[in-house]
């Protein structure tokens, strides 16, 4: 496989995420982990922005109840990236995203926004509002 292209941080940095002059909560990454990729190097230029960003890839144990591990890690963050990718959305981003909405409805300051992928069909994450869109 191919090294994905590399995409400016800037385009998937929501507006409340950016870097500002006080410190940032961190940002939960939802992904399909078909995508993981290209998931892992923007992952990487969003470290290099000094954007805290929680992720199962450095952040999960993956031991004993690792679910409720993961549900923490979004009530951690200030809000989340919702990645949708070629392959659409895997069970546990399914579940990640009613989760961040759960916590969306009690706290309107969480940001949830989506990030579309190249490649992605748009019809596999109807309902699902598009904040930005990588080509």
């Amino acid at each position: 496989m191919s090294k994905p292209t590399t995409l400016p941080v800037t385009s998937v940095i929501p507006p409340k995420v950016a870097p500002l002059t006080s410190p940032l909560r961190p940002v939960f990454i939802s992904y399909n982990s078909r995508d993981v990729e290209i998931v892992s190097d923007l992952v990487t230029q969003l470290k290099a922005a000094s954007i805290p960003v929680l992720w199962d890839q450095d952040d999960l144990e993956r031991r004993g109840r690792w679910q409720k591990e993961l549900y923490d890690l979004i009530q951690q963050s200030g809000g989340v990236l919702v990645f949708c990718g070629p392959h659409g959305p895997g069970q546990w981003q399914e579940e990640e995203i009613d989760a961040c909405l759960l916590r969306k409805k009690g706290h309107p300051d969480f940001e949830l926004r989506s990030v579309w992928l190249p490649s992605v069909a748009t019809d596999s994450f109807a309902g699902f509002i598009t904040s930005v869109r990588l080509n």
